[in-house]
């Protein structure tokens, strides 16, 4: 598949290892072009700067948490039509759901330490159908 065709993931998560992880996974797949950066404002800027097909987006990093990028994106009129998916290790669904609702309708999640890189890949797939 030419690198044209190839839909662009942003993923933006601080744990290297789990950033690496899925990064390679999506790549692996042909079907993705990714960027992977490790904090808040680095995905606030490759946001719009790239213009992603979609976030992979967790909600504790540092200098700007998950939800602070999701505002800014959501302030944004491209912002509003990317889809996001949200990373948490969060237990609290409550957070979660803030989220989501905060995010809208373009906007779900996977928790991280239950969901393999296979259940992602294919959790990305289906959102790109959207």
């Amino acid at each position: 598949m030419l690198e044209k065709n190839k839909k662009h993931i942003l993923i933006a998560e601080d744990a290297v290892d789990l950033r690496e992880a899925l990064k390679a996974a999506l790549e692996s797949s042909g079907e993705y072009k990714v960027t992977a950066v490790g904090d808040g404002e680095a995905a606030i800027a490759a946001a719009f700067e790239l213009r992603p097909d979609h976030v992979l987006l967790d909600i504790k990093m540092a200098k700007k948490t998950g939800d602070e990028v999701l505002q800014a994106l959501r302030a944004d009129a491209w912002g509003v039509t990317v889809g996001v998916t949200l990373l948490t290790a969060q237990a609290d669904l409550d957070t979660v759901a803030t989220a989501i609702a905060a995010g809208g309708v373009r906007t779900s999640y996977l928790t991280k330490g239950t969901t393999s890189l296979a259940q992602v890949l294919a959790h990305v797939r289906s959102q790109l159908e959207k």
